[in-house]
Formats: C-alpha cells, sequence, structure tokens
C-alpha cells in the first residue's frame, strides 16, 4: 500500500514539475518573440536606388499600423499570448465555462480575423476575473 502510495505522490510531483517549468519556458520565449519582433521593427533601415544610383540608407520612423503588412503575424502571436492566459485560467478552474446547450461542446473564446469573443458565466467573480487576464494582456502588449 505505501509503495502505491509513494508512487502516486511521486508521479503528482512530477507532473506538478512539468507543468510549472512549462509555463517559465512560455514566458522565456515569449520574452524573446517579442523582443525579436520589436528589433526587426525598429532597428531595420530602408535604402533606395534613385536614378541607378543607390541613395544613403536611413530608418524609418513610423510605429505598425492596421493595415501594415506585420500586422496579421503580430495579431495572431498576441492573440495566443491572451489564448494561453485564458487556457491556463480554465485549467485552474477560474473562468467558468459557457456551454450553447446540454450535448455540445463549452466555450471560452473565440477569434475571428481582428474580433474577439470571449464567453463566462455571468458573475461578478468572472468579470474580475476576466478584467485582470485583459489587464495582463495589455501590459504584455505594451512593452
Amino acid at each position: 500500500m505505501n509503495t502505491i502510495l509513494y508512487r502516486q505522490i511521486l508521479f503528482y510531483n512530477i507532473f506538478i514539475f512539468q507543468k510549472k517549468l512549462n509555463n517559465i519556458l512560455y514566458k522565456q520565449i515569449l520574452s524573446i518573440t517579442i523582443d525579436l519582433i520589436m528589433y526587426c521593427v525598429t532597428a531595420s533601415s530602408l535604402s533606395l536606388i534613385w536614378n541607378g544610383t543607390r541613395l544613403l540608407d536611413f530608418t524609418h520612423t513610423r510605429v505598425l499600423h492596421q493595415g501594415d503588412p506585420l500586422s496579421p503575424y503580430l495579431f495572431v502571436i498576441f492573440m495566443e499570448i491572451l489564448s494561453h492566459d485564458i487556457l491556463k485560467a480554465v485549467e485552474l478552474n477560474q473562468w467558468k465555462l459557457v456551454s450553447i446547450s446540454r450535448n455540445e461542446p463549452t466555450l471560452s473564446h473565440l477569434y475571428f480575423a481582428d474580433d474577439n469573443l470571449l464567453f463566462t458565466k455571468s458573475a461578478r467573480s468572472q468579470a474580475i476575473m476576466v478584467e485582470g487576464i485583459l489587464t495582463n494582456f495589455a501590459n504584455i502588449s505594451k512593452s
């Protein structure tokens, strides 16, 4: 009996360790990815050829705007961050899922092009929790 209990505790501890390690690695990869994208966007320089002569290099001064060729890719990357935070809240049973009908799958969020739909139970605690996740997402997006 003690051997079975010992194995269960050991497997549980290994499971918890793997989850914590995955969260740490995810945050490090996320930070590196954001830094790399920002470097590519801000450190690039442009050069023009005018009547066969190459002009001096210059750096652009505009930031990314909607319609920029990079915008869709950045949107997908940042929505993946938000999705990860929502799924973590679901996993911790903080985000209460919504079901359309009894035998249908539950929903937490949907993304369409540039729109987000968030689904949760109608409760004050859920509104506070969603606000916290969105505030955290906004802070990450600003950095």
